[in-house]
């Protein structure tokens, strides 16, 4: 799959909801149909069209965690060259909002991880481009592969006899780890604030390129004994800060995760955790979403796991790791524990394949 690079004029055209929900509907078909460049081409006029500068977007949230991320990767960019001198402006505007909003707090205080509206006067404090597009590599599908080898018929053994996983080690090549972490890092498309204090970026708003629609078709052609015949439901980039916890327990409602981690090694400060707890207990099919998807539940998902006495492995950090496991298992984020720093952020991506159930 070849795409065309998505650098240029950042101004879109507005669009109202339905004919973003019609573009939305069409690529998630375009994904169900194996066709990548459509579904690209879908996610980059929609994004475009929800995130020009300058212009207000509904129901959009703020955290002190997410201001101090954005201050850190504004003061990156502005450090490799990749921002004009006006981004110190930017700066200046959201260094004053969140020590104002911060101040009295410890930096892993809880109220800094609670999100709150913008309101129009926040907004005109942040500026017009707060939560836009103000920069991104957006990286293209590369010639070549982008996963080193793997032995498949291994691959599918490894996961029968792991109750529904296995971990692929080193699994994209150099250059398409570097393409990759590149995108995570410098591109302006962490808007999504969760009260735990991590960031999401989704494919429908900016994370969506061609390196990352490729790496899906691959990991198909690479393992059709677990994924060949499973679409590519979604997939999204998660970031966390060192300060705070990483993701609670929860199912997803797919047929198979694959979950990579990004992060230099360096950047974990305790290299036999850091990663994930997978507990091989499939959730019932007669258990809604918000039974295994939803902070509420987590008390009755415990419980449902005591009973049942699941074998549970723990996974450890590594960059360029991909575990690879049934999506129906309740799992959750390890104890992380990494170095400060925007470059240490524990980052990771997760591509879901396969519609287990619908929302009930």
């Amino acid at each position: 799959m070849r795409s065309t690079s998505r650098r240029g004029a950042f101004r879109g055209e507005p669009m109202n909801r339905r004919e973003e929900r019609r573009l939305l509907r069409a690529a998630e078909e375009a994904l169900a149909g194996g066709d990548s460049n459509r579904a690209l081409a879908c996610f980059d006029r929609s994004f475009r069209a929800r995130r020009p500068i300058g212009r207000p977007l509904a129901g959009e949230l703020a955290s002190v965690a997410k201001l101090r991320h954005d201050i850190e990767q504004l003061e990156l960019l502005v450090a490799r060259g990749r921002l004009s001198d006006r981004a110190l402006e930017r700066l200046e505007a959201l260094r004053f909002v969140e020590l104002s909003l911060g101040e009295g707090a410890a930096p892993g205080a809880k109220r800094h991880l609670q999100p709150f509206g913008v309101s129009p006067a926040l907004r005109r404090l942040l500026g017009p481009a707060y939560d836009r597009r103000v920069h991104g590599t957006w990286p293209t599908a590369m010639r070549g592969r982008v996963l080193n080898r793997i032995d498949a018929d291994r691959a599918a053994d490894d996961y029968r006899s792991g109750e529904g996983l296995v971990v692929l080690d080193d699994l994209l090549t150099p250059r398409a780890l570097a393409a990759l972490r590149r995108h995570c890092v410098e591109s302006t498309i962490w808007y999504h604030v969760r009260p735990n204090g991590y960031l999401c970026a989704y494919l429908h708003d900016g994370f969506a390129c061609g390196l990352v629609l490729q790496i899906a078709d691959e990991l198909r052609a690479r393992l059709p004994a677990l994924l060949g015949t499973t679409p590519l439901l979604t997939a999204w980039g998660y970031k966390y800060d060192h300060a705070y916890g990483g993701l609670g327990l929860h199912a997803d409602r797919a047929l198979v995760n694959v979950n990579l981690w990004l992060t230099p090694d360096a950047a974990n400060l305790d290299a036999a955790s850091g990663g994930l707890v997978v507990h091989h207990a499939r959730v019932p099919d007669r258990w809604s979403f918000d039974d295994y998807n939803r902070t509420g539940s987590v008390t009755k998902m415990r419980r449902w796991l005591r009973a049942r006495n699941a074998r549970v492995t723990h996974l450890p950090h590594r960059q360029n790791r991909a575990v690879v496991f049934d999506s129906a298992f309740l799992h959750e984020s390890d104890r992380c524990v990494f170095a400060p720093g925007y470059e240490n952020r524990r980052v990771n991506v997760t591509f879901l394949f396969g519609s287990r159930q619908r929302s009930r």
